[in-house]
């Protein structure tokens, strides 16, 4: 079975990160369950998006997965 392993990273706290492999079938809710898991975030409800940051802020990226 293929997976992809990415590190996920806080927002405003670019040193607290969680490095995570998820298998190549799953789709982005899953990716982003997974992630909240590997922060221990209890809301599951929370709103979340994808996207290419390309070193530049999250709000200019031109790829964006909502």
């Amino acid at each position: 079975m293929a997976t992809h392993i990415l590190r996920a990273k806080l927002m405003h706290n670019k040193r607290t990160y969680r490095d995570i492999e998820i298998l190549s079938s799953k789709n982005l809710v899953s990716l982003a369950d997974t992630i909240l898991d590997a922060f221990q975030f209890g809301d599951k409800n929370h709103l979340f998006g994808f996207f290419s940051s390309l070193g530049s802020s999250y709000s200019k990226s031109p790829v964006r997965y909502e």
